[in-house]
């Protein structure tokens, strides 16, 4: 609530009347009072003041929830009846459960009974157990009623309701996808089979088609929007979907749950809280260090936002700049290490799209482009470009990055000339494939190998999207080039799909059309009917069936989406190994019950035989504990227990679910972690395995064992 007009009478009071929002608490009320001198040039007079107010009911019932459950959890839910009248009475208390109507079937299950009677003396307290069991995934939410009667009257009434959802572990969650074109009028079969036993609560199979290749970047769009982590390069490349997919089509359905610039804005706010105090951005939130690269690319992002129209802060992006330069070496400088050159070519290029040309800079680097991988080689051509299209260097670095090209009939790669994986500056192959895409889009764009290498960009995603952000963000930048250039021919068709047997979708696609059509067949429809407390099973290979008629290409996208029936599938290893020990103070969990309130300690071991950059480690929790803060308390008193921070670990979150822990450089070895929880509900909870994986080379992970976890 805001009053900013009020004014004051002749002997300086105001009065107003107001509602305060419908809450039971205690509200601030802030005031700041003005007013200008006479002479209405002298400085004018200010007060300010506050008062607190608290608003009430004599008999309040509030809830004693866990933040969120995992199907197959037990927990308590509990109703705290305050009664401050001057009276005694009995609290009739009644919990009732309200399923997601979006799921089929109970989402929340009552395993006690849903009424209790208790006498809760005057300006007394009584707390009201309840046990529920999650059957289903689901938004569903839960309501606690009572009545307080005192004598042959009413005295009170309350109730309090709120969501309860019901979430399945999103590191056992699976999703793959597959992409094509229809360019004639044939209608084509694809048959789609799911693995063994899954969740019936979770996921299933969808068909979409869009007359537009970017119709096909929703995956890796929704990669970058929705991706769990947050460093600097993380938290920028989220930012692209929105910056570049909606400046070229601002109807490109993204999904965001926002509008656009309020998703932004937030971007980058966290990415500014990320700057130090020399311009540059550290890795981390907190870090003081500027990391080179990473500061590059997000100051890169920022222009991007901002020369979008987005608000962009002028002058921490001018402060970034000046940073960016500021780390160049002198151009004169006689030497300069090697594994260095490819961040100054970033920088070149930022530099570039800023309008801020270092020709000195730019000459050295050309003459040490041998020293430079492909990608760096291609930041330098969009440098040199910008600046001055004409100059014969330019013609003469194209061609070199073209004779970099390793062409097949249909696609063409780039080949890097040494190995520039797994460095500190996230180099990719599918990455160098996108930025020298989006190169030769600038100085060549009738180039006859640009349709090869925007094939072979596709053809590099796993399950619709790339292998980590950094080819995700490089990847939709160079897509979306390639569609601004490229697709400017007419078309006119209706494309149509059937799942199974059942049509889902005839449409008529005139123009290129971002939204497509799309059409999903939930996990229920597809399954088996299983006997009672069996898993259910996958059916038979389910057909969708695809067809285009008129002129113009039709592209299209199949995914499926499931989860294991088996919440504790046994531990993997593959180039990461990680074990998860519980601790109590009197020693290791194994199987014993937690009592409600203490704390518990997780022991983390983590062991790899190389040396690997950006690790993330997630360590789900189970719903009846939380993670706490180890640097609370007088002296650190939160973390009762024994254990600390592994040094190796570069940045800690604590989230409702899970704690995440990232290394930035985790040498080879064996690498010890401790996590402090405190047991906060009771009930028989789920406890996922904890996942560790590579950020940029996903195909480096491990998981331990699951578990079973009971609060009393």
């Amino acid at each position: 609530m805001f009053l900013a007009d009020l004014a004051a009478d002749a002997s300086g009071v105001a009065r107003t009347k107001a509602l305060l929002p419908e809450n039971l608490t205690t509200f601030r009320i802030f005031a700041l009072a003005s007013a200008r001198l006479e002479d209405k040039t002298s400085p004018g007079r200010f007060g300010v003041g506050d008062a607190r107010t608290t608003v009430t009911t004599p008999f309040i019932v509030r809830a004693a929830v866990p933040r969120q459950l995992r199907p197959g959890d037990a927990a308590e839910v509990a109703a705290i009846v305050q009664n401050f009248t001057d009276v005694a009475g009995k609290a009739a208390v009644e919990l009732v459960l309200h399923d997601d109507t979006g799921t089929k079937g109970q989402d929340l299950v009552a395993m006690s009974s849903k009424t209790s009677e208790v006498e809760v003396p005057a300006g007394g307290q009584v707390r009201v157990p309840f046990t529920i069991r999650a059957d289903a995934v689901g938004e569903a939410k839960l309501e606690l009623r009572a009545v307080l009667k005192a004598g042959a009257g009413q005295a009170g009434r309350d109730a309090v309701k709120l969501a309860l959802p019901v979430e399945p572990e999103r590191t056992l969650t699976e999703k793959v996808a597959m992409y094509g074109s229809l360019a004639d009028d044939r209608a084509i079969a694809i048959p789609i089979k799911l693995p063994g036993a899954v969740r019936p609560d979770v996921g299933g199979v969808s068909v979409s088609a869009s007359s537009s290749l970017l119709g096909g970047l929703e995956d890796a769009a929704d990669a970058l929007l929705t991706y769990p982590y947050g460093c600097v390069e993380q938290t920028s490349s989220r930012l692209l979907p929105v910056v570049s997919l909606l400046a070229l089509h601002g109807t490109y359905p993204l999904g965001l749950r926002e509008d656009p610039q309020v998703f932004v804005k937030a971007g980058v706010e966290r990415i500014l809280a990320m700057q130090t105090s020399s311009g540059g951005f550290g890795y981390w939130p907190g870090d003081d260090d500027v990391h080179p690269y990473a500061s590059g690319y997000a100051t890169w992002v920022l222009g991007l936002a901002a020369r979008a129209g987005y608000p962009v802060p002028a002058a921490a992006l001018e402060k970034a700049l000046v940073d960016l330069e500021a780390r160049l070496p002198p151009a004169d400088a006689p030497q300069r290490w090697a594994g260095e050159l490819e961040r100054h070519a970033l920088a070149l290029h930022v530099l570039a799209e800023a309008d801020r040309f270092k020709r000195e800079h730019v000459d050295a680097l050309f003459a040490r482009r041998a020293d430079l991988p492909a990608y760096g080689r291609a930041f330098l051509l969009m440098a040199m470009h910008r600046a001055d299209p004409q100059r014969p260097e330019v013609a003469t670095l194209t061609q070199e990055l073209l004779a970099d090209l390793e062409e097949l009939p249909a696609t063409a790669h780039v080949l890097e000339r040494d190995d520039w994986s797994g460095g500190r500056y996230f180099h990719s192959d599918g990455r160098s494939d996108a930025i020298i895409l989006s190169a030769l889009l600038r100085v060549r764009p009738e180039h006859a190998v640009i349709e090869k290498l925007a094939r072979g960009l596709l053809e590099r995603r796993i399950g619709g999207t790339w292998r980590n952000t950094q080819e995700n963000a490089y990847a939709l930048v160079a897509i979306t080039d390639y569609a601004r250039v490229r697709e400017a021919d007419p078309l006119d068709f209706v494309g149509r799909a059937w799942v199974g047997r059942k049509p889902v979708f005839e449409a008529s696609f005139l123009g290129r059309d971002l939204k497509g059509q799309e059409a999903t067949a939930k996990m229920p429809d597809i399954l088996k009917p299983a006997r009672a407390g069996e898993p259910a099973a996958a059916s038979a290979p389910l057909t969708v069936v695809l067809q285009r008629q008129g002129q113009g290409r039709m592209y299209y996208r199949l995914g499926a989406e499931w989860a294991p029936a088996e919440p504790n599938p046994p531990a993997r290893e593959h180039g990461l190994e990680i074990r998860r020990e519980l601790r109590l103070g009197d020693g290791a969990l194994n199987g014993r019950p937690i009592a409600i309130g203490d704390a518990v300690a997780i022991d983390l071991t983590l062991s790899a035989r190389t040396r690997i950059r950006y690790v993330a480690l997630e360590v789900p929790l189970p719903a009846g504990l939380e993670a706490v803060q180890r640097d609370l308390g007088k002296g650190q008193a939160a973390a009762r227990l024994s254990g600390s921070r592994g040094w190796w670990t570069s940045y800690e979150e604590l989230r409702r679910d899970r704690v995440v822990v990232f290394a930035d450089d985790l040498p080879p070895g064996t690498h010890h972690h401790t996590i402090f929880l405190r047991a906060t509900s009771r009930g028989d909870f789920s406890l996922p395995p904890a996942h560790a994986e590579a950020m940029y080379m996903p195909e480096v992970w491990g998981r331990s064992e699951g578990a079973r976890v009971t609060v009393r």
